[in-house]
Parts: structure tokens; sequence; C-alpha cells
């Protein structure tokens, strides 16, 4: 992580992606073009829920825009390697039923070397992840 990041938070980013309202989305681009920032799975899964749900975005559009966002030089995740966050939004384009909720989870346990989860959840299924039902 770059020493003197700033973390970015959803509502700059999502002022920066919608431009909405202009004066804001000045201000955010003026942020975003200018210093190094981080930001976590949950900046990303804010910015989901309010660009597909609050802005009618298309869910393609709305995947297709953070991970370009994330393939800035200045941007860096706190909480997992960017690659990882983006495979977790691609997989929303991908295959059907997947939550990104999910897909950051195994994200992380990826980027932790984790490879076994228990869960109830018959949904969630990923390669090299091990769905556990009992102990």
């Amino acid at each position: 992580m770059t020493p003197g990041a700033a973390f970015l938070d959803t509502n700059v980013l999502v002022r920066y992606l919608t431009d909405d309202p202009p004066e804001l989305a000045a201000r955010a681009e003026a942020i975003i073009e200018k210093d190094d920032l981080v930001l976590n799975s949950v900046v990303l899964m804010e910015s989901v829920y309010v660009l597909w749900k609050q802005y009618g975005l298309p869910r393609e559009e709305v995947v297709d825009t953070l991970v370009d966002f994330l393939q800035r030089e200045n941007v860096t995740m706190l909480d997992m390697p960017k690659e990882y966050a983006a495979s977790a939004l691609l997989s929303l384009k991908e295959r059907a039923g997947v939550t990104l909720g999910d897909a950051l989870i195994v994200a992380a346990m990826r980027a932790g070397g984790v490879e076994r989860i228990y869960s109830f959840d018959r949904g969630l299924k990923a390669e090299g992840i091990t769905v556990l039902r009992d102990a």
C-alpha cells in the first residue's frame, strides 16, 4: 500500500462515477485524479448497490465500471489484492445467481489462503473452495 494514501468512501466514488450532482462530481474527480487512494470490499458492495438499485444502471455496466476503476494506478484495495476484487465483480456477469457478498467472501478466502468454508448456503460454489455443511 502506498504510504500516505487516503481511504475513499463510497459517496465520493459514486459521485465520480455518476457525475451526480455535478458540483460534487467535480470535487470527487479532483480527489480521485490527484491522490493515492485505498478502498475495501465494503465500498465495492455499497457502490454496486447504489449504482444498480438506486441509479438503475445495468448490472454489466456497473461491474465493468468498477473493474475499470480498480485498474487505476492510484487505487489500492485494503482487504485483498485488486485482482481478487475484480474477479469477484466479474463473477456477477459470468455466473447467474452469484451475489457480490458471496463472491467477495470467496475472494477474501483466496487472499488469505483459506480453502474451506462452513456455510448452509446451497448456492455458494467456487473452484478450489470446499463448502462444509457440518462439523
